[in-house]
């Protein structure tokens, strides 16, 4: 299974950004897919899924308020967008244990960090995320070396 991000090339959201989709494809080589013709959700973006304990779980921003969210599925193309659940990591900012970004900017309109990476084992979430401060913050995460940091979050019942 392959979570994909889509776009119809024209949509956008109220602030003029890329309208996304979130998609499902299908492969059993890893090297050809075949994509379902509809999409899972509209208005979601950067999927990441993990399966643990009979559950899929899926970690993604909403466009409308650009934070991050859990959703719980029962397969791999049914999830429970209808109640999501709000992952708060602002308040995590600078404390112990927590991500250490205090001079970069996350997500515009959250300031969230920038999870790279989720993966559910046993119960728990662990959350990737972009850590350590750039040379030039402006510069955008992809363009300097950084690190990664990590974070758990109990799976939301």
């Amino acid at each position: 299974y392959l979570y994909s991000l889509q776009w119809d090339g024209t949509s956008t959201t109220a602030d003029g950004n890329p309208l996304t989709s979130i998609g499902l494809a299908t492969s059993t080589d890893m090297l050809s897919s075949k994509f379902q013709t509809t999409q899972l959700v509209t208005g979601w973006t950067d999927p990441l899924v993990s399966y643990d304990g009979g559950m899929f779980h899926m970690v993604a921003r909403r466009l409308d308020d650009n934070n991050l969210y859990y959703v719980r599925g029962t397969a791999p193309d049914q999830f429970d967008f209808a109640h999501p659940q709000l992952i708060d990591l602002t308040g995590k900012a600078g404390k112990t244990g927590a991500w250490d970004e205090l001079r970069w900017v996350g997500h515009a309109g959250s300031d969230e960090p920038v999870v790279s990476s989720a993966k559910v084992i046993d119960g728990t979430m662990y959350l990737f995320y972009m850590a350590g401060s750039p040379n030039n913050p402006g510069a955008g995460y992809q363009e300097v070396k950084r690190g990664l940091g990590v974070f758990t979050v109990p799976v939301l019942p």
